[in-house]
């Protein structure tokens, strides 16, 4: 959202926190339950955002995510 509010849903928990933005990363963050994402902006533009996040160890496996506005 706009106001800097965050409401994601991840392997079927809903968090509600923040959002901050910062050299080019988007971090999330919740209280409640207690939650901390950082994602690396590949593209943005009115039609498309391309997120990638890459999870902590001990995998450090990475994952796009695509998303576009409803139509």
């Amino acid at each position: 959202m706009a106001d800097g509010s965050a409401f994601l849903t991840q392997e079927g928990t809903a968090y509600t926190g923040k959002w901050t933005y910062a050299g080019g990363r988007i971090n999330v963050s919740s209280e409640s339950p207690a939650y901390k994402a950082s994602f690396k902006i590949i593209s943005l533009s009115d039609a498309r955002l391309v997120l990638e996040y890459q999870y902590p160890a001990p995998d450090l496996s990475k994952v796009k995510y695509t998303y576009a506005p409803k139509k």
